[in-house]
């Protein structure tokens, strides 16, 4: 769950006209472009870009207010679209890298697939405990060591995930979003049901105006629907090691299935706070080590 400060700041949308906004003002080093996760916005990032390199050009890409809509969410692929050509207009050339959180990571993927088509090039790809899904990677929940995982995962979780948020208000507030996501899985296969989804189970999306929350939902759809191809490319997975109580979301092996090359790197924390202080200094650390190597333009 996200304390009440960082849930403020994920509501947060450019109202410029540009979706690329400058983290850093750096005038060298690789471009790196980071893609905003299921709200839309780039706040997540601002912390990571300021232990960068304060030489290394960062930049946002987050969704315009007025693509800020259920509509524009509803395909990986024709969002990617739009990305590329702004990021094209944006640096018309020269190569770049690109990475994403969560849900940014899947469409940081694909845009790097049609950049790659157009024939320019992506010298790394960054994962931030990004899910993957249908890739056929990872241990099918019908096997019995799926649920042994879950068992060894348990310590883990009480101490990355509950310990951290002990306080009684913050546990009944994580004990509706779990009842919400609980409900949301059972009435998934309900067509006429459309009061609860599986984003209100972790994201408290009644603080969000409707057509963010509407952005949230259609883009967490359009993501797990989204079938990826192989990349050729280098990727670098940040992989949180503390996953949720009940599922499995066997991040490394998914993006392992699909990248010819890859290097994994896992993280002491959960999907939702390995972008936090402390771990953050940890990830920044990693991640401008692999971006001295990929800093020849």
């Amino acid at each position: 769950m996200l304390p009440d400060s960082a849930a403020l700041l994920w509501r947060l949308v450019a109202k410029g006209a540009s979706p690329i906004v400058p983290l850093n003002e750096g005038e060298g080093g690789l471009p790196l472009y980071f893609v905003h996760s299921i709200g839309g916005e780039i706040a997540s990032y601002s912390e990571l870009a300021r232990l960068l390199s304060s030489k290394q050009r960062i930049y946002g890409i987050q969704v315009p207010q007025e693509k800020l809509s259920a509509g524009f969410a509803s395909s990986i692929q024709s969002i990617a679209e739009y990305y590329v050509d702004t990021l094209i207009a944006f640096q018309r050339e020269g190569p770049v890298a690109l990475g994403g959180w969560s849900v940014g990571s899947v469409i940081a993927l694909e845009m790097a697939q049609q950049l790659q088509a157009r024939g320019r090039t992506v010298r790394l790809l960054v994962v931030f405990d990004g899910i993957l899904a249908n890739t056929g990677a990872g241990l099918s929940t019908l096997n019995p060591l799926y649920y042994w995982k879950l068992v060894c995962n348990l310590p883990r979780w009480v101490a990355h995930d509950l310990l951290e948020d002990w306080q009684l208000s913050n546990l009944i507030r994580r004990g509706k979003r779990k009842l919400l996501l609980a409900l949301a899985t059972l009435v998934a296969r309900s067509e006429s049901s459309t009061r609860y989804h599986s984003v209100d189970g972790f994201v408290n999306t009644r603080a969000w105006p409707p057509a963010q929350a509407s952005f949230a939902r259609t883009l967490y759809d359009a993501a797990m629907s989204y079938v990826p191809r192989a990349y050729h490319g280098q990727v670098l997975v940040f992989a949180a090691n503390t996953q949720p109580l009940y599922h499995l979301p066997q991040i490394m092996a998914a993006w392992k299935k699909i990248a010819t090359s890859i290097e994994a790197v896992e993280i002491a924390g959960t999907h939702l706070n390995i972008l936090r202080q402390p771990r953050i200094i940890n990830v920044s650390h990693q991640l401008s080590e692999r971006l001295r190597k990929f800093d020849v333009l």
